[in-house]
């Protein structure tokens, strides 16, 4: 009796050690905007990219539409952006922000909203690996649709999500969530309750690890 009280209060432990520290990460990350930065009109972490020939033509807001919670973070291409033609080159505009702490070879889970307006290329949330030494980028993860479709012309709120390990030799990992241009011109797209977490074995697993580690402890302490 008093083994499996010991299990079940392990177990207990456990899940609320995981819990808090899986909360205090996404209050630091910020997916959900609801904290400001230091910045008027930026939430805390995250950052926009501007491109120098297009800034007044790219609208950035972190505004009060959201999934959950009071607010979002949005980007917009005006009607005033320069065409493929002038610009000669695609932009993707983006809100970025780094992630961390990481572990080399670990699983996590990144799952987030879309909202779209009249696009004509699909949104993006994306995870990218960097090796800062080197000045590289040692690979990317894109997350998909839960429905299985490109997030093309206007979609109510759309969950995306995926799992990336994290490869060797990154020492950077950046999120972004953003629209390329020109072709989305005079189209929007908003983003919020952005989660990243670690992928964790399931309570089965756990009791089960559990198990096999005691009776390996338990046969080597008798020197069987």
């Amino acid at each position: 009796m008093n083994k499996v009280f010991l299990i079940f209060a392990l177990t207990i432990c456990i899940a609320f050690s995981l819990t808090v520290a899986c909360t205090a990460n996404q209050q630091d990350f910020n997916g959900g905007f609801e904290r400001g930065g230091l910045q008027k009109n930026i939430p805390k972490g995250w950052y926009p990219t501007y491109w120098p020939s297009t800034i007044g033509h790219v609208k950035f807001s972190w505004e009060r539409l959201a999934h959950s919670g009071h607010y979002s973070v949005s980007i917009e291409i005006l009607n005033t952006h320069p065409s493929l033609i002038i610009l000669n080159e695609r932009i993707a505009y983006n809100w970025v922000r780094t992630f961390e702490p990481f572990e080399i070879g670990k699983t996590y889970e990144i799952s987030g909203w879309v909202k779209t307006r009249d696009l004509k290329s699909p949104p993006f949330i994306v995870v990218q690996f960097w090796n800062m030494s080197q000045r590289k980028l040692i690979g990317l993860v894109m997350l998909k649709s839960d429905k299985g479709k490109e997030l093309i012309g206007t979609n109510n709120w759309t969950s995306l999500k995926t799992k990336f390990k994290v490869p060797a030799g990154t020492d950077q990992v950046l999120v972004r969530a953003g629209i390329s241009s020109p072709e989305n011109i005079n189209g929007k797209a908003w983003f919020d309750d952005i989660i990243v977490s670690p992928v964790s074995l399931s309570w089965f697993e756990r009791i089960k690890r559990w198990f096999f580690f005691k009776g390996n402890n338990s046969s080597s302490s008798r020197g069987d």
